[in-house]
């Protein structure tokens, strides 16, 4: 069946010129055009390379090559016969594997067997150790019997005091003598390498009863507009107010430890202070500062480690 069938012209001037050309037209379609849905029995084959023109190939089914199949150069068959070789190199690869998985089980079984004549070899040595008269002291043995060792010849002797160990000898150094002597003998230097003895030393985790005022050292703290309070360094501290001021949260607290802040006005008078929320006071209602020149307010709180308590206060003191 032919895969372009023209009716004839009858009707026309030159029939044979337009039949003529008809049949060129025939021709070409029927030898040079591949068809998408081909007539069976007709032929639909390539006879000369194909070039794409940068274009893609979309949805091909089956892919069947006679002769080399390179792309950009790389021969792909070649590739392909190495990847088959590998995959049997693989297969044998994994045989071996359980090969050696096999003999490792065997190995372990036999070390088991090992294991458990070692163990009855245990109680055999055992059993005839205790039938043996073993002598007491130093012994020897050679393979069948045990005998007392003799000290020089078995072993070394002990070391002759006076002669291979030095003697006791209580004036070798001044340390029995203590005191001055022995501090030079061993070249310690009190109050540099060692502390000196103090009876008034006190310990800090007994009672003591203190013969002598115990105080902080009252610190000046640096006025501000807002006034920054380490009480790590300052436990007993004082400001002088230059401005209306605003008292900081207080640093380092420790928790059960007691605090003073002495408040004083200066020259002009008529500062006022707030205080920071960590201050806690008696129905939440914070004091008024005195005002009055050079006035001096004092306060006493006691920490939770966060919060300043108020324990007492005494304003205006003169």
């Amino acid at each position: 069946m032919s895969k372009i069938v023209l009716n004839d012209v009858t009707n026309l001037n030159a029939l044979s010129v337009i039949n003529d050309n008809f049949d060129k037209i025939k021709q070409e379609l029927q030898n040079k055009v591949l068809y998408r849905d081909n007539p069976e029995g007709e032929p639909n084959a390539l006879q000369d390379d194909v070039d794409a023109n940068g274009n893609s190939i979309y949805n091909i089914q089956d892919l069947t090559i006679n002769g080399a199949f390179t792309v950009q150069g790389q021969d792909v068959g070649a590739y392909i016969g190495q990847a088959a070789v590998a995959a049997a190199d693989a297969q044998t690869s994994a045989t071996a594997s359980a090969n050696s998985a096999a003999a490792a089980n065997a190995s372990a079984a036999s070390a088991n067997t090992s294991a458990n004549n070692a163990d009855a070899s245990e109680a055999a040595v055992a059993a005839i150790v205790a039938g043996l008269a073993i002598p007491t002291g130093i012994v020897k043995g050679n393979g069948t019997a045990f005998s007392a060792a003799i000290a020089g010849t078995d072993y070394l002797a002990p070391a002759a005091i006076g002669d291979t160990v030095q003697a006791y000898d209580a004036d070798l150094t001044t340390l029995g003598a203590g005191g001055a002597g022995a501090r030079s003998f061993l070249g310690l230097v009190i109050g540099t390498d060692v502390q000196a003895y103090d009876a008034n030393t006190v310990k800090k985790n007994v009672a003591n009863g203190y013969t002598a005022q115990q105080y902080a050292v009252e610190a000046t703290l640096t006025d501000a507009a807002t006034i920054a309070w380490d009480v790590s360094v300052a436990q007993v501290s004082k400001v002088t107010l230059g401005g209306n001021r605003t008292f900081g949260a207080p640093t380092n607290q420790i928790a059960g430890a007691y605090y003073g802040l002495l408040i004083i006005q200066d020259g002009i008078g008529s500062r006022t202070g707030a205080w920071n929320s960590v201050f806690k006071f008696p129905t939440a209602v914070a004091p008024t500062l005195t005002t009055t020149t050079n006035a001096k307010d004092f306060f006493v709180f006691r920490s939770d480690g966060t919060n300043m308590y108020l324990q007492g206060k005494s304003m205006d003191v003169r």
